[in-house]
């Protein structure tokens, strides 16, 4: 289980009072959903129980739940100019954040974070909400960071250490008080799915009490915490702050204290409402013969059989869709979208069913339909859109033809024949239309992979032989930003943008429409007919060594030619295209064009890998993705030509 912790940074001046209270403005974020991190189970209910007792107390709300990068960006840029107005600001942050080399980094639910050293570029810098509020220049500040203890990422360096560090507060802001809801090098304890994790939980109980001070509120959720969890949580605080501040004002009211002898009355009393097993078994090592230790073991044994029913079913989301499909074959119905559910029916080869909807689970692709009156599930792979006699006899006849074939019957153009239209241009090759099955067509791949769907390509165009070489870059763009410097390398160090600008560049000189490629045409040129897993085989041997290089960059056309004449395809430096980013192939184009919808175009498609990636990145279907505006050695490009529509 994934843990909770929380550090709250606040900056209090003196003189707020409850007329005051409508000019306090907080921002609050629950993340529980997330990309490629564990799903948690507390956050959004944190952050909606925060939003409701904020604004109980007269505070304007700005609530997000599982925010994307995109939405962290601009609710900051909306709570910046409200706070100007303000006399308080609050910001409240649950979710997964990672430390590493002392900075805490926030995931954003869209975020693609697998290693360590993807934070610096997926993450957000923690720091960056009290610089927004510092910018704003509100007289009191409290922030409250809800992330996860334990780092969920690979150990690969010693910089994943367990908690948040202390945070870095900005010279313009004054008078600072930190919360942790653990020591440094504890855990915080989660909560029960849709509860409240246990320091928030604690927190939001006594944080609207009369009369209760910044520091008491702090001391006796401090107090409640340790107790609920046999002090193995013990919050932490750190306060410069020497005035008072009251979420409400009035007459405290007095403190009920607890004898020694009712210690496990209160312990128990604690935790006999939640459904975590920890908590239970945390009663049972202090107190083993204790009052409630009979029910103690027998609620820990239902909550470890409910763990392991659950535990072959992964949350997921259903994206609505209706539409009518047909069989490819045989189809079990299942009750849930595992193929060890329980099978429910069986649909019949050929034979058309109502889809209301598709989702990925364990990276898989399944369908939803209604079956006797509810919810079932067919496996992706065994549907298929329904076809015209035309289309479905073309399909038939473009199954009994090798893949050359398919393709040559739509091209307009010599397939091969190559041209310049300047001595410093790229040399572009003729690639012919056609159609090829674009994904994990081999079942081994990645969920952002699926689902397999074919695109037809009705038109021909030309494309790069070669990536884009630094000299060819230096002669339109007039400088070199590659790390691994030879004017016949492939030019490395440039953005999305950067390869955007060369192409307006070159269109200027040679008065041609030179662009990007789609994705899909990107995985047609480079399968060029092929279905195998690589571009010379299924199998990992020593044709690997002609496509790869730890060492850098090679000359372009170091690695040999595929089917289509297009070199190094893989293996020398991942190359833009023109799609935004989208984690699945559920809607995509499926005629060559570009998807460039805005589910998240700050960052782009990325295919081919580079000199220094594992093989399971050179896979003909492997695709990835980085920020636009990242200039990273990495990162290359290809030109292409439309010919004919």
């Amino acid at each position: 289980m994934y843990r909770l912790l929380t550090i709250a940074a606040l900056v209090l001046s003196f003189g707020i009072s409850s007329a005051e209270a409508a000019k306090r403005v907080a921002l609050v974020i629950g993340n529980n959903s997330y990309k490629t991190l564990p799903d948690l189970d507390n956050a959004r209910t944190d952050a909606r129980g925060m939003a409701a007792k904020l604004k109980e107390l007269g505070w304007s709300v700005i609530l997000r739940q599982d925010a994307s990068r995109r939405d962290i960006s601009r609710s900051l840029a909306d709570f910046e100019g409200r706070l100007k107005d303000a006399e308080v600001g609050l910001v409240f942050y649950a979710g997964h954040g990672i430390q590493k080399d002392g900075a805490n980094y926030l995931v954003a639910s869209d975020a693609r974070i697998e290693v360590e050293e993807d934070l610096r570029l997926e993450g957000v810098d923690a720091n960056e909400f009290l610089k927004t509020m510092e910018r704003a220049g509100a007289p009191l500040n409290i922030v409250i960071f809800d992330a996860c203890r334990d780092n969920p990422l690979p150990k690969r360096s010693r910089s994943g250490a367990r908690g948040l560090s202390t945070p870095v507060i900005p010279k313009g802001i004054k008078g600072t008080a930190i919360l942790y809801s653990a020591a440094p090098g504890q855990v915080a304890q989660d909560g029960p799915r849709g509860g409240h994790g246990v320091f928030t939980g604690e927190l939001l109980k006594v944080l609207d009490r009369p009369g209760l001070k910044l520091e008491e509120v702090f001391k006796q959720t401090a107090t409640k915490v340790a107790a609920a969890t046999n002090g193995s949580q013990d919050p932490w605080i750190n306060s410069s702050v020497k005035g008072d501040f009251f979420f409400r004002e009035g007459k405290a009211a007095p403190a009920a204290s607890v004898p020694a002898a009712d210690k496990e009355t209160v312990f128990w009393q604690s935790i006999a409402n939640r459904d975590r097993a920890g908590d239970y078994q945390a009663y049972l090592s202090q107190y083993p013969s204790g009052a409630f230790a009979a029910l103690a073991r027998s609620r820990l044994s239902a909550l470890r059989e409910t763990k392991t029913a659950s535990l072959s079913l992964p949350s997921f989301t259903v994206e609505a869709l209706d539409e009518t499909l047909v069989a490819l074959r045989s189809a079990n119905v299942r009750e849930q979208p595992l193929v060890s559910s329980k099978k429910v029916g069986t649909l019949k080869m050929d034979s058309a069913v109502e889809v209301t909807g598709k989702t990925l689970v364990k990276g898989k692709f399944w369908y939803r339909i209604t079956h006797s009156g509810r919810a079932a599930y067919i496996f992706g792979a065994l549907l298929r859109k329904k076809e015209t006699p035309v289309s479905s006899n073309l399909r038939k006849v473009e199954a009994h033809l090798s893949p050359m074939l398919a393709l040559a019957k739509y091209q307009s153009l010599s397939p091969g024949k190559t041209f310049r239209h300047c001595a410093d241009c790229p040399e572009m090759i003729v690639i012919p239309a056609g159609s090829f099955r674009m994904g994990d067509i081999r079942g081994d791949g990645d969920g952002e992979e699926k689902p397999v769907h074919r695109v037809q390509l009705d038109y021909s165009f030309a494309v790069g032989k070669y990536e884009v070489t630094q000299k060819e870059w230096k002669s339109i763009m007039g400088s070199n930003p590659s790390s691994h410097q030879g004017p016949s390398m492939p030019v490395q160090k440039i953005s999305w943008h950067d390869a955007k600008a060369y192409v307006k560049k070159l269109n200027m000189k040679t008065s041609k429409t030179y662009r990007l490629l789609s994705e899909s045409e990107w995985e047609y040129i480079a399968r060029a007919g092929t279905t195998t897993a690589y571009p010379w085989g299924d199998d990992i041997d020593s044709s690997i060594s002609t496509y790869r290089s730890i060492n850098g960059t090679k000359p372009v056309g170091s690695f040999k030619a595929n089917g289509f004449g297009v070199h190094d395809t893989v293996g020398n430096v991942w190359e833009w295209v023109e799609d935004c980013w989208h984690e699945n192939y559920i809607g995509a184009p499926d005629n060559g064009r570009a998807w460039t919808s805005e589910t998240n175009c700050e960052h782009r498609v990325v295919r081919g890998g580079a000199w220094f990636n594992d093989t399971r990145h050179l896979r003909s279907a492997k695709r990835d993705r980085n920020n636009s505006e990242l200039r990273d050695n990495a990162n290359g490009f290809r030109v292409a030509l439309t010919l004919s529509r």
